[in-house]
């Protein structure tokens, strides 16, 4: 057996990856986000841990502008910590993004009872939605992957298609730069005359205030 000090996470050109572990690690390439999400207002808003520290049992969403810049699948490299110190916790409530270390097999992709008891879905109208090269999409497999991690998503479309997470407005935050940027369920940056204030909620009109327009931070006097 040889031992691991690191993990390789593979990016699509979209840019976005999913990331699990139970233990602590830290990526030398690449950003690393929590996810809270806001059904009632149809918006994911992702937070950018600090130096790319992932707390063991935290499922996040990995980003990688070298794959996003290049058009190919880039490596990302999440360096195991086994120093025996921990990275400190994400606040409880804090993040939505579900995970797990073990990959689930289901008999065939209708065996609702056991998928239901396995990732613990709390309401019939919930969906989940992994992300299947670079894109969010409804999960219909047999293999829940694990190492992976995925969205408990309500349909807020109310229609029962099933969108789901094309519905939502997602929001990037980064604590450290002070940057914010807005897009639709990981297309472009919203480039459109849509005015959102600082919670991702859409208003008719700026007022005096920071508002994100087009992806930026704006302040209008």
């Amino acid at each position: 057996l040889t031992k691991m000090n690191e993990l390789p996470i593979s990016v699509k050109k979209t840019g976005y990856s999913t990331f699990y572990c139970p233990i602590d690690a830290q990526l030398q390439n690449g950003n690393a986000y929590i996810a809270k999400v806001n059904e009632e207002e149809a918006r994911i808003t992702f937070t950018k841990l600090s130096d790319g520290r992932i707390p063991k049992n935290t499922p996040v969403l990995i980003e990688s502008e070298e794959a996003r810049a290049q058009g190919q699948t880039v490596t990302v490299i999440a360096k195991l910590r086994t120093d025996g110190a921990e990275y400190t916790s994400v606040a409880s409530g804090s993040n939505d993004l579900k995970g797990g270390y073990y990959t689930v097999s289901f008999m065939k992709s209708a065996d609702h009872a056991t998928y239901d008891a396995v990732i613990e879905r709390k309401a019939v109208d919930t969906h989940t939605y992994t992300l299947q090269n670079g894109t969010w999409l409804y999960f219909v497999g047999t293999k829940l992957q694990g190492f992976k991690a995925r969205f408990e998503l309500k349909d807020v479309a109310g229609n029962g298609s099933m969108s789901g997470v094309k519905e939502y407005t997602f929001i990037f935050n980064d604590e450290e730069t002070g940057e914010t940027k807005v897009v639709d369920a990981f297309g472009e940056s919203k480039t459109d005359d849509v005015i959102y204030n600082l919670s991702g909620q859409r208003v008719n009109k700026a007022q005096k205030g920071l508002y994100i327009m087009n992806g930026k931070k704006v302040l209008v006097k």
